[in-house]
């Protein structure tokens, strides 16, 4: 963890110097050599394993070549001194670089039909017989109070004749002059 903060604070020292993120990633010499000068002799923070800050790290050592194969860290070779480089077992596995297979193709979905178009249309039908229902109580409760009104009693009934024959208006020649309904 501290050494991927060692270089992302040197990238981020790089881009405040005001190198571009190409002139980072493929360096010049100069670029190179600014690279290295800071994280050897600048970077200094609070890492997890402890304060980080480089000194005298020049020492020649071998530096191992590892790689993860099958969900583990395995060295695979080691680097020298003078640059020679000894692969151990068959070095290098690229297996997990070959090319992916292909999707296979997409295939309709059958089963997703059924699980959506049969509740739907079982939800969409009852609301549909329950409305028609509705309606069909909703006539039948008014055609009763329409039959109420229209056979009411006697007393509406006559109430009704005086006012038509109110509006009936009779002249002096027995001639209707004026008819309101």
């Amino acid at each position: 963890m501290d050494a991927t903060c060692a270089l992302a604070y040197t990238v981020r020292h790089m881009l405040d110097e005001g190198y571009t993120a190409e002139e980072i990633q493929r360096p010049d010499s100069a670029a190179y050599a600014a690279f290295n000068t800071y994280l050897r002799t600048g970077l200094d923070f609070p890492g997890l394993s402890g304060h980080i800050k480089f000194e005298e790290n020049d020492r020649p050592n071998y530096l191992s070549v590892q790689q993860v194969q099958n969900g583990k860290s395995t060295r695979i070779g080691l680097m020298f001194t003078n640059g020679m480089i000894t692969w151990e077992g068959t070095g290098a596995d690229n297996s997990s670089w070959a090319q992916e297979p292909k999707d296979p193709p997409q295939r309709f979905e059958y089963a997703l039909v059924f699980q959506i178009a049969i509740p739907a249309l079982v939800i969409v039908l009852s609301v549909a017989f329950g409305l028609r229902m509705g309606y069909k109580l909703a006539r039948a409760r008014q055609s009763g109070l329409d039959t109420k009104t229209s056979s009411g009693s006697g007393k509406d009934q006559k109430n009704d004749q005086n006012n038509n024959a109110a509006a009936l208006q009779v002249g002096d020649n027995d001639q209707v002059d004026h008819v309101a309904v």
